[in-house]
């Protein structure tokens, strides 16, 4: 038997779904989040799998602790940071100094809609020349990389290449 309460919460939560502005995250049922791209598009950041409201909802939406968050506000940087410790991988942001100097680093300008760097890109592309920003600029440090965006993207200087950072901070 269906109760009233039941139906209530699954129209609710597949409305909430529908209505969800683009850059919305969901979340429930202890999967990783998913992104709204487009009118009826949603895209889980960590698989990369791609679905569309109803799959949402048949997914995630019938789980009680399922909730829809506006579209995110927080800078690149923090968001980074934050889905890396959710991740168990221990980041940190800095305020460093650059002097423009050449690195060997990984690079890419692929990003989600919250501009986290589509990390799998970083490693296809392998390691290249890339310069430091010059002045002021912020830097999460991680037990295996340093992470900083410059040009419309992010690199990623391996701590096992320089042991200690190629800026200051």
């Amino acid at each position: 038997m269906i109760k009233l309460k039941d139906l209530l919460n699954e129209e609710s939560a597949m409305k909430a779904i529908i209505n969800a502005k683009k850059g919305a995250k969901a979340s429930g049922g202890g999967y990783s989040n998913w992104f709204k791209i487009g009118k009826n598009s949603w895209k889980n950041k960590k698989t990369g799998r791609l679905s569309h409201n109803a799959g949402l909802y048949d997914r995630i939406g019938q789980f009680s602790d399922f909730v829809i968050e506006g579209k995110l506000t927080e800078d690149a940087i923090a968001a980074f940071t934050k889905d890396l410790n959710g991740e168990r991988i221990k980041a940190k942001i800095y305020t460093a100094t650059g002097d423009g100097k050449t690195v060997e680093a990984q690079f890419t300008n692929k990003k989600w809609d919250d501009g986290v760097p589509v990390t799998k890109n970083l490693t296809r592309g392998g390691y290249k020349s890339i310069k430091t920003p010059r002045g002021k600029f912020k830097v999460i440090e991680t037990d295996k990389f340093f992470y900083y965006e410059i040009n419309n993207g992010w690199a990623a200087v391996s701590r096992k290449r320089y042991t200690t950072p190629p800026f200051e901070y």
